[in-house]
């Protein structure tokens, strides 16, 4: 255990601290209220104006004075709170500084933005980080052959309950405590911007990760050895949860909904299961599903994300009861047959988010008519001024 006390960076804070009084002054607790609540009719398939729109783009916000910096590279982002916190206000999808320019649906929310690897570091499995690439996990072992024999041994020295003192969530934790006690010095602030839970990824992304890529011929070979895994890790997962909870509490949220990928979900958690797309219906539905919904499941409830073409597992999770919002990605759904599942999706009232539209359909209201209610609405710009005439556009449709 690191139990190493993490200490922000002077600059870093003082930087931190003229964003969180800019937003004290210009945040409108009643607004945002108002937002979380137009998401949340959504996601329960209610009657809106409009659905949710997220605009994002990839201009950079201008800066509060000559001396701050708007962003960190990744690699100091992980080492300090300050500084993950400018990050996460400045810009990607939960860019509250940025919402200030565009005002669009966004609800806005931080978090200790560590990547894949929270869960898997608790096994063992080595976090990576080079600049400003997202951090990567290392299998805990190179050599295949080995895997299986290095998973046991994870295995058999992991302590569940131990689970919250090792690898990166002392750290993270840290993170969240820094977070919540700055965010209370500017009431404005606590009010309307969410400190939401961190990526715990799933079951098989997280046991995939600590094995290598063998695991999916693993399935077949070691379905004994791979069935415990996942298990373990589920069960990692829910205490994982629970432990961050005690930082970010509701979320500025009622119970049943939390926020996740700058936007909002159903449930307390978001599942990650890109992998699923390299698999067939009949083994995601045998040997995968049942851990992703124990998770859900014991956590009060949650949502499913996967990125790319994964239409033929779509089905399963539509009828699964555990998952309130399918999650598709930022730039993802359009992989998928998204009008056919719609359908289905108004049957089961299960949310979509990030759901790409065009700008044609947002400037003629033509998006309205495809989703009306029970989506949430993605399209990324090519700058500010772009992304403000665009929500000028849409606000002029109503369903």
């Amino acid at each position: 255990m690191n139990t190493e006390a993490i200490k922000a960076d002077p600059q870093a804070e003082a930087s931190l601290r003229k964003l969180l009084e800019k937003l004290d002054g210009e945040l409108v607790r009643a607004e945002h209220d108002q937002i979380r609540e137009h998401f949340m009719k959504t996601m329960r398939w209610e009657y809106v104006e409009r659905p949710p729109l997220r605009l994002l783009f990839q201009e950079r916000l201008q800066t509060l004075d000559e001396k701050s910096s708007n962003t960190y590279p990744i690699c100091e982002a992980v080492k300090d709170p300050a500084k993950m916190m400018i990050n996460e206000l400045w810009y990607g999808r939960a860019s509250t500084m940025g919402w200030l320019e565009v005002r669009d649906s966004q609800p806005l929310q931080v978090r200790a933005n560590m990547g894949i690897g929270l869960c898997a570091s608790t096994f063992g499995g080595q976090i990576g980080v080079l600049e400003n690439n997202p951090p990567w996990v290392e299998p805990l072992t190179k050599d295949t052959s080995k895997a299986a024999d290095a998973v046991r041994k994870a295995l058999d020295e992991h302590d569940i309950d131990d689970a919250v003192n090792r690898g990166w969530i002392p750290k993270a934790g840290q993170f969240y405590s820094y977070f919540k006690n700055i965010i209370a010095e500017y009431p404005n602030v606590e009010k309307c911007v969410a400190v939401a839970i961190p990526d715990l990824q799933g079951p098989f992304d997280t046991a995939a990760a600590i094995w290598g890529s063998d695991i999916l011929l693993a399935l077949y070979t070691e379905e004994e050895l791979t069935n415990r895994f996942m298990k373990t890790v589920a069960k990692t997962q829910v205490r994982l949860h629970d432990h961050f909870r005690q930082w970010v509490g509701r979320e500025l949220l009622p119970k049943g909904y939390s926020h996740q990928h700058g936007l909002m979900v159903r449930g307390n958690i978001l599942i990650r299961c890109d992998s699923n797309l390299m698999m067939s219906p009949e083994m995601y539905k045998e040997r995968v599903l049942p851990f992703d919904e124990y998770v859900a499941k014991n956590v009060g409830g949650g949502s499913f994300h996967s990125c790319g073409k994964w239409n033929h597992n779509i089905p399963a999770i539509l009828e699964s009861e555990e998952f309130g919002t399918i999650d598709f990605g930022m730039n993802q759904s359009q992989y998928n047959d998204i009008d056919a599942h719609y359908k289905v999706a108004a049957k089961y009232k299960k949310h979509f988010n990030q759901i790409n539209t065009t700008e044609e359909d947002i400037i003629s209201g033509k998006v309205l008519k495809k989703f009306p209610t029970g989506a949430t609405l993605v399209f990324s710009t090519n700058g500010i001024e772009s992304a403000k005439r665009l929500m000028e556009a849409y606000r002029n449709h109503k369903v």
